[in-house]
């Protein structure tokens, strides 16, 4: 029993962490492209 929970935590936590990559990695690069159109973006807000 404890061999399939710690199976099951294991997934969903590699999952969880994928999730989080995910979704952060594409944000990094907005905001490392952004530093460098930072001006641009000014012009629109």
């Amino acid at each position: 029993m404890f061999s399939d929970g710690a199976f099951l935590f294991s997934v969903f936590y590699i999952s969880f962490l994928f999730t989080v990559y995910a979704v952060n990695f594409p944000l990094f690069i907005f905001y490392d492209y952004g530093s460098h159109v930072n001006i641009n973006l000014n012009l629109y807000l």
